[in-house]
């Protein structure tokens, strides 16, 4: 869907500019650090540091994936999607 609105999706980090411009979404810090996260998961082999993100991801990350989910439900037409359970 993106990709079909002229955005930039080879990499998370103009992908979250350009949803931040457009409302998509709307708390920067959270998602900055998520995408910091991301990155950091991507490229450790630490488990204690990806415990912590995971743990993030339930504590921190849902409520706004979550808001994101319900905003593009809505420009859907208000046809159901199911990304989270």
């Amino acid at each position: 869907m993106l990709h079909y609105k002229g955005y930039d999706i080879s990499s998370l980090k103009p992908v979250l500019e350009q949803a931040l411009q457009d409302g998509y979404i709307t708390d920067e810090l959270q998602w900055r650090r998520l995408q910091r996260h991301r990155n950091l998961i991507t490229h450790t082999y630490n488990s204690e540091t990806a415990e912590e993100i995971a743990e993030n991801i339930v504590t921190d990350y849902y409520e706004i994936l979550q808001k994101l989910a319900l905003r593009l439900e809505e420009e859907r037409g208000g046809k159901q999607i199911k990304i989270f359970t």
